[in-house]
This record gives C-alpha cells, structure tokens and sequence, in this order.
C-alpha cells in the first residue's frame, strides 16, 4: 500500500494593490498591499509583509468587483471591495489580476455568508425546466 502525502492548496496572492479609502478630506490610496486566499482565510498583508488584517471565508459576507477608479499611476483599476464584519474594504487591482484571483478563489468563497444570508440570492432554474413540454 502506498501511502499519499497530505495535499495543501497554495495561498492564491493578488500583490500590489492600493486600498482606498476615505477620509475627512477626501479618498486616499494605501499603496504595496498583499491580500491572499487559502481555503480557509483571507489576509492583508502591509508593504513589509506583516499582517494587517485576516478574516475566515464565513467572516466575508461580500466580495465585489463592479466599479473602477483611477490608480497612483493614472491608470484604471479595478475595484475589489470586501465586506467582513459589518466593514467594507476596498481595494485596487488590475483587471486580469482580480480575474485570475476570482476564479481561483470561487470554490472557497463559496463559504461566505451574505449580508442577507442568501434571502436575496435567486437560485437558477434548471435548463429543462426552460424547455417546452411535449
């Protein structure tokens, strides 16, 4: 018999982002952010690699990507916000980057408790259910 060594899935990491975030006078932009995925955690971490923040997949009640704006350097970014224990965070990332960060975390984000609790959330009908009947 041969025995498996235990598998661990690799942290998913989108680098270099910027947090937005507001102030008495006006937004600001927190450049040289990390914010990385497992299976079980979501963190921030700051430009020297200490941990800012960590939130579990059932902690996030949202994750949206539905705005852009302007980044450091002029360019459009998108906006990945994070709502986690009644606080939203906003974050700056490219397009491709929040892409790949999204499809790879789909299965654990899957544990996320909507701010809801899913009240809201439509289940699809099944295909044959949109065929007509004979």
């Amino acid at each position: 018999m041969t025995r498996r060594r235990p598998t661990t899935t690799p942290a998913v990491e989108l680098r270099d982002l910027e947090l937005l975030t507001s102030t008495e006078d006006g937004d600001l932009l927190l450049p040289g952010l990390t914010l990385s995925a497992s299976p079980d955690v979501v963190t921030v971490s700051g430009p020297s690699q200490d941990v800012l923040r960590s939130w579990t997949w059932s902690e996030i009640t949202g994750l949206d990507a539905d705005r852009w704006e302007w980044g450091l350097e002029g360019h459009p970014l998108q906006v990945l916000e994070l709502s986690a224990c009644g606080r939203s965070h906003r974050f700056l990332v490219g397009a491709p980057e929040l892409s790949a960060f999204l499809a790879a975390t789909s299965g654990w984000s899957l544990n996320m408790t909507p701010d809801d609790d899913g009240a809201g959330i439509e289940r699809p009908r099944r295909a044959s259910s949109l065929l007509p009947r004979r």
